[in-house]
């Protein structure tokens, strides 16, 4: 499809002054303003603009004042933390009193062998 917008020569040449394709310019304008009322989609952005990138597309609407709608439920998501991997052996999980025993003993001197080490009982891998 083809658009074809008519402006007065006069008004014409103050926008094409500026610089850039104004034809370009009227796209983009259009395009935005499509996408913030929702009838246009980010692949539709991708294909009337030729991005590449997801970065394009979202540079893009920054730079047009386009900003995604989320609730607080989708914030709250975004910061919940993500427990993807169960915690190691040897992570914080450990009883203190193995983690104090092992600090202790490593000021007092280096351990020579893993039997040296005073753990209580436990295991460490």
């Amino acid at each position: 499809m083809e658009l074809t917008v008519q402006i007065p020569d006069d008004v014409g040449q103050r926008p094409s002054a500026v610089g850039g394709d104004l034809s370009r310019r009227a796209l983009k304008a259009l395009v935005a303003e499509e996408y913030k009322q929702g009838r246009l989609t980010k692949p539709d952005l991708r294909r009337l603009l030729g991005f590449e990138t997801s970065d394009q597309i979202d540079s893009f609407l920054k730079a047009h004042d386009v900003w995604i709608d989320c609730t607080m439920e989708d914030l709250e998501r975004e910061r919940a933390p993500r427990n993807r991997y169960p915690p190691k052996a040897h992570d914080s999980a450990a009883p203190p009193s193995l983690l104090s025993n092992r600090i202790h003993a490593e000021k007092r001197s280096p351990p020579r062998a893993l039997t040296d080490w005073p753990l209580n009982g436990h295991m460490i891998f």
